[in-house]
């Protein structure tokens, strides 16, 4: 590839780049109260830069070429490049999550397949969100916007694998790890999933020390990355050699381009812009059951005739959503000690409901679970919908 390609945001500056900076290198992250807790979200400086969605599988609903995808981490805009996409809005509540899309983007275009690979998802590699690469990532985009955010994080980064080498050549005082585990405490309360990092933690000193959890005042790098343990297989870009190559070729033609909105107002910005397909990804989890309902409804202004709307669903089983529609108080066995789940599912299965009487068809497809996503419901399933206006 001769010509390097960026994100199109228009509301990106110097100066909201520095407030930015100052931001997410001096406060600490958000912790957000439970599942149905959308405050969390919005303005969040602990990006996430993986997906836990089987977006390899999601993608490969795309036609056409105009889509519409939540921004995240990027991995949903790499995999509509990888299927021939050229002209994509990236959209998300949190205006962080630009940086991590331009991210994923630049590395694209400067790492090679098992650089990109160790970089985003092998934690027991020195590799993994290593300051050299993040070097060689960000370098050819030093004249962009969002260069001056990593260029920053890049030296913390730095700093704190001088500090991890050398507190790991005379061994981790036992004050830091109880230090860490009390500042902890707290964060897993809220969020159960973040229990699975600890398996990273424990088997490989270096990426425990190197600030995989650490939200440590002297760790600024480390705790504004919200990393997903991910297989690679499960992400179309990612999954192969081949389809990485693909989606570097594909590249030149695309543009990209970042709205900071949430769902509920996107058609209204977006108005006079239409699309194929829009990619909701998970959101619709975090919504009651009337706000998903609108916003399928509201997006189909700016969709084409034939266009539509894919959603995902973590820990889900397809057959909830007829049992749901033979009986309305339904509630899977699976979530009876488990209120927060039990109130997410209702709604998603309100909505089903409201989209099925109101002439949408919505194809579900269940999927094997091979994310990282943990719950406390034992379900092994996720679940994908394609809502189309009949």
């Amino acid at each position: 590839m001769t010509k390097m390609v960026n994100i199109t945001y228009n509301e990106i500056s110097n100066e909201k780049v520095k407030a930015d900076i100052k931001t997410a290198f001096s406060r600490c992250p958000k912790i957000g109260q439970g599942i149905i807790d959308t405050s969390y979200f919005a303005g969040n400086n602990q990006i996430y830069i993986n997906t836990n969605d089987q977006t390899k599988v999601v993608t490969s609903d795309i036609f056409g070429a105009d889509i519409l995808t939540v921004a995240s981490s990027g991995d949903y805009l790499l995999d509509a490049v990888l299927h021939g996409a050229d002209n994509i809005v990236a959209y998300d509540i949190n205006d962080f999550q630009y940086y991590a899309a331009c991210l994923k983007l630049w590395a694209l275009q400067t790492l090679d397949y098992g650089e990109y690979i160790s970089f985003f998802t092998d934690r027991s590699s020195n590799s993994f969100l290593s300051a050299e690469l993040f070097r060689k990532i960000i370098e050819p985009f030093s004249k962009e916007a969002a260069y001056e955010y990593w260029d920053t994080f890049c030296a913390y980064r730095k700093l704190e694998e001088m500090q991890a080498n050398r507190l790991l050549k005379g061994g981790i005082p036992v004050d830091m790890i109880i230090e860490l585990f009390i500042e902890l405490e707290e964060i897993f309360e809220h969020n159960p999933q973040a229990k699975g990092d600890i398996d990273a933690l424990f088997k490989n000193q270096t990426v425990f020390m190197q600030g995989s959890l650490l939200r440590d005042k002297n760790y600024k790098a480390a705790r504004c990355i919200q990393y997903p343990k991910v297989n690679p297989d499960i992400i179309g870009h990612m999954s192969s050699e081949e389809n990485y190559k693909l989606t570097q070729r594909n590249l030149n033609g695309a543009c990209i381009f970042f709205e900071n909105c949430d769902l509920l107002n996107l058609p209204s910005k977006l108005s006079g812009q239409k699309f194929d397909i829009a990619f909701l990804s998970n959101i619709p989890f975090y919504l009651n059951g009337y706000e998903l309902f609108s916003c399928v409804k509201n997006l189909q202004d700016i969709l084409y005739d034939e266009g539509a709307i894919s959603y995902y669903y973590h820990n889900f089983k397809k057959e909830w959503f007829e049992n749901g529609r033979k009986n309305p108080g339904f509630v899977p066995p699976e979530c009876y000690e488990c209120f927060q789940y039990e109130y997410a599912i209702g709604e998603a299965l309100t909505a089903y409901d409201f989209l099925c009487y109101s002439g949408f068809d919505v194809g579900i497809e269940e999927l094997c679970t091979t994310s990282s996503v943990t719950s406390k419901i034992d379900v092994n399933s996720d679940v994908k919908c394609l809502a189309k206006k009949m």
